[in-house]
């Protein structure tokens, strides 16, 4: 199962080099019809993150938060859930995700297992920020992001670049922009390096760095690799908008004709 994964992901790779220097349209957001709006809502590298309460994953998250000041720990429980979940869902799902939210096809028809990963990426984040703001102090909160910054360390490093992706947008919450804006640049320099490689500014393509990490990581038997998975559906939104029709196939073996 990891092999096939492991092919989707050289070949959306392959497909990102070529298209590095075209933009994507900005339905390539990636945002249930069915969610609750927020006006809170965070955006970046494509994706709308509504400030909804954590509930899938709540348990998880509650108990890592007693072990934030092992961020190494963390940052290996996160990958342990995440690869599972991450190999579970199949390429087609992907593809009937993207074709049933263009669509506004209702969630009931759609029980794609790629919104846990939305949804995983929802609450992470969200998470995240909640863990800087509800800190008693300024000095805590700066000694809670020097975690946090080390679990982002550690997810690259062992080739979780899912949950990097997470918690990088978690911080880049507006709810902490008061925060970013007491921090002196040095204290901000990291911060912003991982910005550069995770979430580029253009949002056009991933960034050299980050494709090269996941080369090495592809290349080594032993990673469990866990690419972020909004590559991929950003690359799906912007095939299928450039498609006139899609046959897509429903979980009931039936065909459908997308009109997008």
């Amino acid at each position: 199962m990891q092999n096939s994964a492991a092919i989707s992901v050289q070949k959306s790779l392959n497909s990102s080099r070529t298209q590095r220097r075209r933009s994507v349209a900005d339905s390539t957001a990636v945002s249930s019809r069915s969610a609750s709006t927020s006006s809170d809502a965070s955006a970046a590298q494509g994706f709308i993150l509504n400030d909804e309460p954590i509930t899938l994953f709540r348990l998880e998250l509650e108990r890592l938060q007693y072990i934030l000041h092992f961020p190494e720990e963390v940052a290996f429980q996160l990958s342990a859930t995440e690869y599972q979940l991450f190999y579970s869902i199949q390429p087609m799902d992907y593809v009937r995700y993207v074709s049933c939210d263009l669509t506004s096809v209702p969630v009931i028809d759609n029980p794609s297992p790629v919104r846990n990963l939305v949804k995983r990426l929802s609450e992470v984040s969200s998470w995240i920020t909640h863990v800087i703001i509800s800190m008693p102090t300024h000095d805590d909160r700066k000694t809670a992001l020097t975690s946090i910054i080390r679990m982002i360390d550690v997810c690259w490093n062992i080739g979780n670049f899912n949950a990097a992706v997470e918690i990088l947008m978690g911080l880049k919450s507006e709810k902490l922009r008061p925060f970013w804006l007491s921090l002196r640049h040095d204290e901000k320099q990291k911060y912003e390096q991982l910005c550069e490689m995770l979430l580029p500014s253009n949002q056009a393509a991933p960034s050299t760095p980050y494709l090269e990490a996941v080369q090495r990581a592809l290349r080594m038997p032993q990673c469990r690799l866990i690419p972020f998975f909004g590559v991929f559906l950003r690359d799906l939104y912007a095939i299928v908008n450039d498609m006139p029709n899609v046959v897509v196939i429903g979980h009931e073996r039936n065909k459908e004709r997308l009109e997008v």
